[in-house]
């Protein structure tokens, strides 16, 4: 801003154009001047005079006004909210969770812990008060006002299901439904012996039938009632061979051992395995 002051820069951008009017207005009103840049460094003194104001407790300076820039001077209408500080004021207890932030925005309270301090300033510093109205900044643009518990009122917005229905549709709708009962539980039951047939054919689908014929040799699957005594482990899972004699029905058969001894009941396919010599 000093470069565009002097003429040695000229202003560009849109911003820098409207600080640049807003200064020339107020040289206006100075007999003379002398403007001039400070670099950083040597800028500690203004870094005091900010860290100092932040720092400032309103109670100490008693009905003396405070002037709060809560906008840019660039802005066209610029906002200043002035409050003033009085002593042994009465005021109603509130206890609301934008108290805090407003006591600290305002310099009346702060943290004692220093950890607390950093933590609640960090906090702090995404709101801001307006006429002593306290918003949270937004990246989207506008501000958004903090309301308290009491400022909150639910509201409910009845969906077509509820909002539509009324007691002599509904008494209607259940005469409908006894109507309709028994034509609904027909159509259960047809769904669910179409859903057990299609679980008869898939299950069927992967089922392969054993068929053996008189004469064939087969091996027998051992069980716990047939297994040796003392077998362990290591035991064969099938035993024989068997000659089949008879054939039942329902994929049984009736066997012999090698030594001409016939099996007293008789056997299932599904327990029987072809024996090849």
């Amino acid at each position: 801003m000093v470069n565009q002051i002097n003429g040695e820069y000229a202003a560009k951008d849109a911003r820098m154009i409207a600080y640049l009017e807003v200064t020339k207005k107020l040289i206006k009103e100075f007999k003379e001047f002398k403007i001039e840049q400070v670099p950083r460094n040597l800028n500690t003194e203004a870094d005091a005079l900010e860290n100092l104001g932040l720092n400032i407790n309103p109670e100490e300076f008693g009905t003396i006004p405070l002037v709060h820039v809560l906008s840019p001077a660039i802005e066209k209408e610029s906002t200043i909210s002035v409050y003033e500080v009085q002593t042994n004021l009465t005021e109603e207890v509130d206890n609301s969770w934008t108290t805090p932030l407003k006591e600290y925005l305002l310099g009346k309270t702060k943290p004692t812990r220093k950890v607390a301090a950093q933590a609640f300033a960090q906090k702090a510093s995404k709101y801001c008060l307006i006429s002593n109205v306290l918003f949270k900044k937004s990246a989207a643009g506008p501000f958004l006002r903090c309301l308290k518990e009491k400022e909150v009122e639910q509201v409910e917005v009845p969906t077509a299901r509820y909002g539509l229905m009324t007691e002599e549709r509904n008494q209607v709708e259940l005469i409908h439904n006894l109507d309709t009962v028994e034509e609904l539980r027909k159509d259960a039951r047809m769904r669910m012996a179409a859903y057990q047939q299609e679980v008869a054919r898939s299950f069927n689908k992967n089922v392969r039938t054993k068929v053996f014929k008189l004469g064939y040799w087969v091996l027998r699957k051992v069980y716990e009632n047939t297994r040796e005594v003392n077998a362990g482990k290591l035991a064969p899972n099938w035993e024989g061979p068997y000659e089949i004699t008879k054939v039942v029905g329902n994929g049984a058969y009736k066997l012999r051992n090698a030594e001409g001894k016939e099996v007293q009941r008789s056997w299932n396919a599904t327990h029987l395995k072809l024996y090849h010599f």
